[in-house]
């Protein structure tokens, strides 16, 4: 679960007044790690990822070349500020129930003692380019994260009012089952499939529709 712009720089304007934000900004990103088994309607999570960079541009092409696939976003509800940037209206309860689940995890960060939150840290270095000699070489921390000890979970009613691109957590599949759709999409849904039954029959029958209309152009 991607969470953009919930980092504020303790600092207030970004390590050496870099802003390391989406397009610029100071605040930077967070993400939620988990799992679901298909069909059962719940997301269990238990990673917190809070980050000193905005990460949407690395997230949108990893979409883009299939490596991630999106299967519901939790839109914000009529008046909420993210909309000024963004049309996309949603039901809010399961927008507020996601950043629930994110200050939780928060939390169960700064209960814990510092040197034991150090203990369990999760970190990665990236060096920077260049020859191992040259002085000016340096690594930056790309990551601050802290495992869950206890299970967070989106149940299937908190995700009441997602917006489903990929039914998996509720059905076990990706297509929209026929008993959520509506009368047109099942309408659709069997125009779709009777074309395709039909390109089949045609198929296996050796009908080129193609080469025959071009051959009667060709008259």
């Amino acid at each position: 679960m991607y969470f953009p712009r919930v980092i504020t720089p303790g600092n207030g304007i970004g390590p050496g007044g870099s802003r390391l934000g989406n397009n610029g900004v100071i605040e930077t990103d967070a993400l939620l790690v988990g799992h679901t088994q298909p069909g059962t309607g719940k997301i269990t999570l238990s990673k917190a990822l809070f980050l000193p960079l905005g990460v949407w541009e690395n997230t949108q092409n990893r979409v883009r070349k299939k490596a991630y696939q999106v299967l519901e976003t939790y839109a914000p509800p009529p008046g909420h500020p993210g909309l000024k940037r963004r049309g996309t209206v949603g039901s809010g309860s399961c927008h507020a129930a996601v950043y629930r689940k994110l200050t939780e995890a928060y939390n169960m960060m700064r209960s814990s003692s510092p040197k034991q939150r150090e203990l369990d840290l999760t970190k990665r270095w990236r060096a920077s380019k260049g020859p191992m000699t040259q002085q000016d070489r340096g690594a930056v921390w790309e990551g601050y994260g802290v495992t869950l000890d206890r299970e967070i979970v989106m149940s299937a009613q908190e995700r009441q009012g997602a917006l489903v691109y990929k039914w998996l957590v509720d059905e076990g599949v990706d297509k929209k089952p026929e008993a959520k759709m509506t009368e047109e999409e099942v309408w659709l849904a069997q125009r779709r499939r009777e074309l395709e039954e039909l390109e089949r029959q045609e198929e296996e029958m050796g009908i080129d529709w193609d080469e025959e209309f071009g051959e009667e152009m060709e008259e």
